[in-house]
This record gives C-alpha cells, structure tokens and sequence, in this order.
C-alpha cells in the first residue's frame, strides 16, 4: 500500500520512507482540503495518504469528502433527530475519493450547495407544516 504526502502545489508524492510519511502527516493542516458546517451537516475533506483504491485499477485515490450528520443541532431545531424531509438525510454518513486536491475541493463545494439547499428545503418544509397546524380552524 503506498504512502504519499502532498508537494506545495497539492500534488501528491509517493514516499517509500514510513517515517518521513509519519513526521509529514502528524501535521494536520497538511492533509485539510475544506472544512464547512451547516446546521444539520458537517463535511470535510481531507488528504488520505494512503491509496484507497487497493491495488484496483486506476489512479490512486487519496483524498476523502465526508457528510456527518450534526444530531445535537438537529434535536435543537426540530425537538426530535428527524424532520419531515428526509431527503435532508440521504447524503449524511456518506463519502467520496478522488485522486487529486483540485477534484476533491471542487466536489467539497458542490457537496455543500447540495447540502445547504437539502436543509433549507427541510426547513421550509417544516415551516409549512408548523403554519397549517397554527391556522385558526373555521
């Protein structure tokens, strides 16, 4: 399984020295692609620094763009895990690899306008069904 580390353009770089990897990935900020939060969502992308591809064919993939779902901040908004849409829910706790910084920062933004049109929908959505059961009834 190779180790890389990245050069100062975000290139990858396979290293054949363990140690050399170890010093070079104990440092975090080395590996940060792009870090955003919405109220329901955080997504990070990182530098893997190691192939995930498994010795398949292609390239290697050594970058890694995550959905974690912020339950803490979902109870706060809707007193329960869950609202009504849960089309807000079907990217939580999923992934993506790239082979490139450039591929997996481009995807992290796209990946985060999905995200917050997702929860905007679930809160207006939410919002809607509040309304209708504060009508007065005629």
């Amino acid at each position: 399984m190779g180790h890389y580390i990245l050069d100062p353009k975000h290139r990858p770089v396979e290293v054949d020295d363990l140690m050399t990897w170890a010093r070079w990935f104990a440092d975090d900020g080395n590996r940060r692609v792009a870090e955003d939060y919405t109220g329901f969502y955080r997504l990070s992308s990182v530098f893997l620094g190691i192939d995930q591809n498994f010795g398949w064919k292609g390239p290697p993939l050594l970058f890694e763009t995550m959905v974690f779902l912020r339950e803490a901040e979902i109870k706060k908004i809707f007193g329960r895990y869950r609202p009504v849409n849960e089309e807000a829910f079907e990217l939580g706790d999923t992934q993506w690899r790239y082979s490139s910084w450039d591929d997996c920062y481009t995807q992290h933004q796209t990946i985060l306008r999905r995200l917050q049109k997702l929860e905007s929908d679930a809160l207006m959505k939410n919002i809607s069904r509040l309304k209708k059961i504060a009508e007065p009834k005629t």
